[in-house]
């Protein structure tokens, strides 16, 4: 069985619109994004709800989101942060902070980790701030 895996950074919401269509274009089994935002508010900018107006437009995803951090917009506290989407059930799901907690905004790195079954077995995925790696795990 093939996988299609797709691995995006849409920049803070700035290539929203043109990531939604690329992902509904090339149709992944799996897409991992970067600087997606959560929060603000509804009629506010949708940059900056990315991951509400991802999750709607792909509600057929099992998704599972990391905030890396936070700033606030207009008074509003927004994340940002990294989004595992796909069709497999997410089984196992965890993130490291390397050098602070979550806080406001500035260089921070971060480490997702994400096992998702899928109908030949396990897929391990690593999202680190250096690159990823992608690994198969014999099937089950």
């Amino acid at each position: 069985m093939k996988i299609k895996f797709v691995t995006l950074n849409i920049f803070n919401g700035n290539f929203l619109a043109k990531s939604i269509d690329f992902l509904k274009k090339e149709n992944p089994e799996i897409f991992v994004l970067q600087e997606v935002s959560r929060g603000g508010v509804e009629d506010g900018e949708k940059r900056y709800r990315s991951c509400e107006i991802i999750k709607s437009e792909f509600n057929d995803y099992f998704c599972f989101y990391t905030p890396e951090n936070y700033k606030f917009i207009n008074k509003i506290k927004v994340d940002s942060g990294n989004a595992v989407f796909s069709r497999f059930p997410i089984l196992e799901q965890e993130f490291t902070y390397y050098s602070r907690q979550y806080s406001e905004r500035k260089e921070e790195n971060i480490l997702s980790n994400v096992i998702i079954l899928s109908k030949t077995g396990y897929l391990k995925k690593f999202d680190g701030i250096i690159g990823i790696t992608y690994s198969g795990i014999t099937s089950v």
